[in-house]
């Protein structure tokens, strides 16, 4: 995630960033990294950096070794931003003190074209020119959602966070049946493709809800309903759904503790 938003805010011009980690991130070749300083540790960080955000990008498991250590270089209180799953508000409050401003955040790769869906929750120390400064930093990414209560961002990360590779998956069953009934790999590709970006985009436009979008293309006893008895059959698509998003949602769980 952190190589998807550092892309999205490379390609609007955002600069005047620094990045602590052993190697460089490896970024596409059309996109300007001249702004971009790494330091393999933060003991390499010039003594007078005074940052005005840090944002940890890492495996969720590393932040109770890293924090302290921030906490006692940047005492001066930064914005801090996490997109590290499960772990909850009151985990930063013990590792970065009470007294830190923390946003959660949980994005999703496509940030990276700028098309990402990111919901964000603070804890109770942020001022309102906090939550500016964070929207302000997501928006070259896609849309954003500040969420209710902090249990939603489990959900949120098993839906959100990690449904871009359920549909990638979906994506690469429907091109394999394609050439199991006779495509050739290069135009199912192509097919299937343009078919997610074209449904896509009119879910997005349209103001009718999904199951209207849906009939409409379904004709009785035409070729769709023929594929949809199948799809629909039993409700074991829904349970299927439904098993996937509740298992994402307990790892994120686990991952709190």
């Amino acid at each position: 995630m952190g190589r998807a938003l550092l892309t999205a805010w490379l390609r609007v011009g955002i600069t005047d960033i620094y990045i602590v980690k052993p190697s460089p991130i490896k970024i596409d070749e059309s996109v300007d990294i001249s702004g971009v300083k790494y330091f393999k540790t933060m003991e390499e960080l010039p003594d007078n950096f005074l940052p005005q955000v840090i944002l940890f990008a890492v495996k969720p498991q590393m932040l109770a070794e890293i924090l302290p250590l921030y906490a006692r270089k940047f005492a001066y209180n930064p914005l801090y931003l996490s997109v590290a799953a499960g772990k909850k508000l009151d985990f930063y409050a013990e590792k970065l003190g009470t007294a830190a401003r923390v946003i959660r955040v949980m994005p999703n790769t496509p940030t990276m074209i700028g098309e990402g869906m990111t919901a964000l929750f603070a804890n109770t120390k942020i001022i309102p020119e906090d939550m500016i400064i964070a929207e302000n930093l997501l928006q070259p990414t896609g849309e954003i959602l500040w969420l209710a209560n902090e249990q939603q961002m489990d959900v949120v990360t098993a839906v959100c966070g990690s449904g871009p590779a359920y549909i990638f998956y979906f994506m690469e069953a429907m091109i394999a049946a394609a050439e199991k009934n006779g495509l050739d790999k290069i135009s199912a590709k192509m097919l299937v493709r343009q078919t997610v970006r074209g449904s896509a985009g009119m879910a997005l436009m349209s103001d009718e809800d999904l199951n209207i979008l849906r009939e409409n293309v379904t004709s009785p006893n035409g070729t769709t309903a023929a594929g949809l008895r199948v799809l629909m059959s039993d409700g074991k698509l829904q349970e299927l759904l439904d098993a996937t998003i509740a298992s994402a949602c307990q790892r994120s769980k686990e991952l709190s503790a």
